[in-house]
């Protein structure tokens, strides 16, 4: 079984300040655009096989993450460092899709972890 975290586009003007209540008031309608990524998938990609965190990014296994502005950069920055040995799985291409997608919309990523 695969556990899968939930990645939602949604404009800037949203409301994303009470994080703890954020997936209860969410809906449908302010989703702009979302992709489920496997937990399997984003282990391998930020512990990889040593499983130490090394990387100037915002994440939160368990919790809800907003991830807006410069943090979409560096997110986007850290696929660019990690393409070559995952360009080929779908969840990679999934996540930098989603990625690029709201950078250049100036949209934010609302992410609720496993």
């Amino acid at each position: 079984m695969s556990l899968n975290h939930e990645f939602l586009v949604v404009d800037n003007s949203f409301n994303t300040s009470d994080t703890e209540r954020l997936y209860k008031y969410i809906k449908k309608s302010d989703i702009i655009r979302e992709v489920q990524i496997h937990d399997d998938f984003l282990q391998r990609l930020l512990f990889g096989k040593y499983k130490i965190w090394d990387y100037d990014i915002f994440f939160s296994e368990w919790g809800i993450d907003v991830v807006e502005g410069h943090d979409l950069l560096k997110w986007n920055d850290f696929l660019d460092k990690n393409e070559k040995k995952l360009c080929n799985e779908k969840s990679f291409i999934e996540l930098r899709e989603i990625i690029v997608f709201a950078i250049r919309g100036n949209y934010k990523i609302v992410h609720f972890g496993i």
